[in-house]
């Protein structure tokens, strides 16, 4: 059991960072295109 809850906070950070890490890109690229 303990494994899995470590599983499962380990994929919700995952997918956390990869939401952060497309936005931050997306804002690159506008802070890139409008510079």
């Amino acid at each position: 059991m303990e494994l899995s809850g470590t599983r499962g906070r380990w994929s919700r950070s995952f997918w956390l960072n990869l939401e952060e890490s497309k936005i931050w890109r997306r804002y690159n690229y506008w802070k890139l295109g409008h510079w």
